[in-house]
């Protein structure tokens, strides 16, 4: 009995020793806390450094503006945390990839570890500096994760911002977004309140003042059959300030609907039936300067658009046009120009009339325009196969001058529309003549055929009297301080082996006064070329490249134009250059 009570005694206390030993396994904290850390009841309680349920993963608390630096493993993740305050408007974090090689990734996310699919901003790109910006981060702790898409080094920065995260030229930052002192407003372009719009009443002049190279802009609202009507008096006539119109929208230099960009010291811009609404008006300083302005608006009274070009008769407010004429201001020839017989015509300003040439010959043809009486200005454009506007055309003529011509160099057999627009209202008339005088007789670089006036130019030689010759480029060469007049051609060649091109030019002074074309049988013209760059911006290249024909020696011939809407008297000066890869 007594043996038999101390092996049950003993059987008890191992049971027991064993239901404790299982209990304390499953009572402590995951993994001991990989010995980054102290266990609490069942919790872990993790060293600086450290973090996760068993203060398993890196995660270093940041310092607002401090750098850190670290290296980040292949496939592997690195983690950081900041604290953002109530009054923080902004998180940024900047991180700099110091070795040559590698690829980072990073990810935010607020309150918990970010991952692939669970973050609130992340940059994946292969930049070796990136910035990733949070506006308006939720208070508390945000964690920043960097995945090692391959190994890298790198400088970590985080700042919480408490200022405006953008600069209020003329306002007063609210956290996110400017107040803008009036009357400088935000659009869709600028939110730092640097944008002038005054709002103005009809009638009454303002003063106003324009810097250069920028912008001023104006508002009015006009009703339904009123016309509008814009003047703008410069205080200096030696600076030059042209205005710009457009429709419930804020004009620039290539988006308007109506534009004087005269060098008078008086501009005045009128539109006839403007649509019922907001117009904006904006003056733009060429040479800034100081002016006054007035906006008037008037009721059309039983009026016909531009007074039916002076080719109908106004009924009830509605053209009936002569024979010949057709259009809702009978603004359209609808029959072809017969050489040597006179046309007329009427524009108000912003407005055109339309002529047809049906081509049949070589021989040049001219168009004269002779405007009558005084203080218009017509405006000249001619382009191939449809009408043209103010920015598509092939030939123009912007000139002030009372009468002028225009040459159509070999026409051929095609069909030119001419447009004459109303610059300033103007009353006009105009005449097609064809010229079989041959241009290039006293050239020694060119002749004409009999009976023909068109120059056939001995090689090398270009231009409507084969006195443009083309000058020979050498293979990366940079040639500065070239110049050509507006309304002319500059003309190179260059012959190179290669299986590509690049070709390059550079406006010194101006912006969009340049127009680059290139052709690979001949000098190119307006409307004969392959390849061109009439963007407009100061810096123009074409790139020609023939991947399957491969390397050999071709010719390029280049053509840079002087554009017609440069209205300055001097030359327009630019760099060119052009290069040939090796292969």
């Amino acid at each position: 009995k007594k043996q038999k009570k101390m092996k049950t005694t003993t059987l008890v206390l191992a049971f027991c020793l064993i239901n404790l030993f299982v209990y304390s396994l499953q009572s402590g904290c995951l993994n001991d806390c990989n010995s980054h850390g102290t266990c609490s009841n069942d919790i872990c309680i993790c060293q600086n450094g450290y973090g996760g349920e068993d203060c398993s993963i890196v995660d270093i608390a940041l310092t607002s503006g401090n750098t850190v630096s670290g290296k980040v493993r292949t496939f592997s993740w690195k983690y950081y945390n900041i604290i953002v305050p109530q009054s923080a408007n902004g998180l940024q974090v900047h991180i700099y990839q110091t070795s040559l090689f590698g690829d980072i990734d990073i990810y935010l996310q607020h309150g918990h570890y970010p991952t692939f699919d669970d973050y609130s901003e992340r940059d994946t790109s292969f930049h070796k500096t990136v910035d990733v910006q949070v506006n308006n981060p939720i208070a508390g702790v945000w964690y920043i994760g960097l995945y090692g898409y391959w190994e890298a080094n790198y400088d970590l920065t985080a700042t919480v911002q408490n200022d405006c995260v953008v600069e209020c030229v003329h306002g007063t930052c609210n956290v996110d977004y400017c107040q803008c002192e009036t009357p400088y407003v935000i659009t869709n372009w600028d939110e730092t309140c640097n944008v002038y719009d005054l709002g103005l009443q009809l009638g009454q002049e303002t003063s106003g003042n324009v810097g250069d190279r920028e912008f001023r802009y104006y508002h009015v609202n006009i009703q339904s059959g009123h016309d509008l009507v814009v003047d703008v008096n410069q205080d200096d006539d030696s600076k030059d300030v042209d205005v710009y119109v457009k429709y419930n929208d804020y004009p620039n230099s290539v988006y308007y609907d109506y534009l004087n960009a005269t060098i008078v010291p008086d501009t005045h811009l009128y539109v006839n039936e403007p649509e019922a609404g907001t117009w904006y008006i904006g003056v733009y300083g060429y040479k800034g300067d100081s002016y006054k302005i007035k906006v008037q608006s008037n009721p059309l009274l039983n009026s016909c658009k531009n007074a039916c070009s002076n080719n109908g008769n106004c009924i009830s407010s509605t053209c009936s046009c002569n024979n010949n004429y057709e259009g809702d201001s009978c603004e359209t020839l609808n029959s072809a120009m017969v050489l040597n017989q006179p046309y007329v015509g009427y524009v108000f300003t912003n407005n055109w009339n339309y002529f047809r040439i049906e081509s049949s010959t070589q021989n040049n043809l001219i168009l004269t325009v002779t405007q009558l009486g005084d203080g218009g200005d017509c405006d000249l454009y001619v382009k191939h196969d449809e009408k043209p506007t103010r920015i598509s055309y092939d030939y123009a003529d912007l000139s002030y001058d009372q009468e002028f011509d225009l040459t159509l160099v070999q026409p051929g057999i095609e069909t030119w529309w001419v447009g004459v627009y109303g610059w300033q209202t103007c009353e006009f008339q105009i005449i097609l003549t064809q010229s079989i005088e041959c241009s290039c007789g006293n050239s020694p670089h060119g002749h004409c055929n009999a009976n023909s006036d068109v120059c056939i130019c001995d090689q090398g030689w270009t231009g409507a009297a084969c006195d443009e010759y083309g000058s020979t480029l050498s293979n990366g060469e940079i040639r500065n301080h070239q110049t050509v007049d507006r309304n002319n051609w500059k003309y190179y060649k260059i012959t190179v082996d290669s299986s590509a091109i690049i070709i390059t030019i550079l406006e010194t002074n101006t912006v969009g006064f340049l127009e680059l074309f290139v052709s690979l049988d001949t000098f190119p013209t307006l409307s004969n070329f392959d390849a061109s760059d009439v963007e407009f911006d100061s810096f123009h290249q074409v790139e020609v490249a023939f991947p399957q024909n491969g390397k050999a020696s071709r010719t390029y011939y280049i053509g840079v134009y002087g554009d017609a809407f440069d209205t300055s008297p001097d030359a327009v000066d630019f760099s060119i250059t052009a290069y040939a890869p090796p292969f």
